[in-house]
């Protein structure tokens, strides 16, 4: 049996769902990150430049106003 440690597994989807520009790849990590999530509605998540918190998808796209 492989134990995976569930939150740093989500971690690296909302990486990578910040990251990626592709709308494909962002509903296909998106329906991941739901798999996740024990409601089955996928986590908020929070901007790592501005710290706008939202759906991952909505996160992805927003306009960051990046407060540094």
């Amino acid at each position: 049996m492989v134990v995976v440690n569930v939150e740093r597994l989500r971690m690296h989807f909302v990486q990578a769902l910040t990251r990626t520009r592709d709308a494909d790849v962002r509903r296909h990590v998106a329906a991941a990150l739901a798999e996740l999530s024990p409601s089955g509605k996928p986590p908020l998540i929070t901007c790592p430049r501005c710290g706008a918190v939202g759906l991952p998808e909505r996160i992805s796209d927003h306009d960051c106003t990046e407060e540094s």
